[in-house]
């Protein structure tokens, strides 16, 4: 009966191998400290946890983020979460493809499957609870009617609370505010203390899985930005191999 359910709610396509969600990413950092006060500052719900740190959203029990001390700011890993009974193919499918099959990184316990994919990021896909959302977020903007004041002032706003990870990209530079074109997004970009971004976004397109969504082959000046300021000049500058 689950099965049968899962099939028909619109989380999952029948016949199509995939993963269901971005379930947490690992990195290092050289100081722990200062990536507690950016991401505490950024709105997220920063816990200590073994011997690095962790990144919730407020409220909620998902750990989205994994934080240890290294030499450099360099990400560890992305883990994928599946259904379990998917498992299996996921495992029969890198055999066909002839993907070297890893252990655990040391210290990380975990009944998934690590490799390395053709960019060479290490990547696990494991059993886990579906993270992702089952439908598209609710989005607005509020207009006052005349004679109300639209805004509060800022001594009296409530502080930026991030909801979910949307999306990690492996590499990404700043700037904003704008709007997306691939994506529709808004965006705005925050630097972090080791040279890389994080994102506030909203409104992003969703594809449900049993919809067929149009791509293609964009130009950069038509695919990049709907508006907003132009990149800053090392906006292709990647600070993570430099490190």
């Amino acid at each position: 009966m689950t099965q049968i359910r899962r099939l028909t709610d619109g989380t999952r396509r029948p016949g199509v191998l995939g993963v269901h969600s971005l379930d947490h990413f690992s990195m290092t950092v050289p100081n722990l400290e200062q990536a507690r006060h950016f991401y505490q500052s950024f709105g997220l719900d920063v816990r200590e946890e073994g011997r690095g740190l962790a990144l919730y959203a407020p409220g909620l029990e998902h750990r989205w983020g994994i934080l240890n001390q290294g030499q450099s700011k360099k990400l560890h890993y992305l883990s994928f979460g599946a259904f379990e009974d998917d498992l299996p193919r996921f495992r029969d499918r890198l055999s066909v493809l002839h993907v070297e099959r890893l252990a655990p990184p040391p210290g990380f316990e975990s009944n998934g499957l690590w490799f390395h994919d053709h960019n060479g990021v290490l990547v696990e896909i494991r059993v886990a609870e579906k993270s992702s959302p089952n439908e598209k977020s609710s989005f607005t903007a509020y207009s006052a009617p005349a004679g109300v004041q639209g805004t509060s002032y800022r001594r009296n706003a409530p502080p930026t609370r991030p909801r979910r990870l949307a999306h990690l990209a492996l590499y990404a530079a700043g700037w904003g505010l704008g709007r997306h074109v691939l994506g529709s997004n808004y965006f705005h970009y925050v630097r972090d203390p080791w040279g890389s971004y994080s994102e506030y976004s909203a409104d992003m397109d969703y594809i449900p899985a049993d919809h067929d969504w149009q791509s293609g082959d964009h130009p950069g000046e038509d695919s990049f930005f709907l508006w907003g300021p132009n990149p800053p000049e090392d906006f292709v500058r990647n600070y993570e191999i430099e490190a």
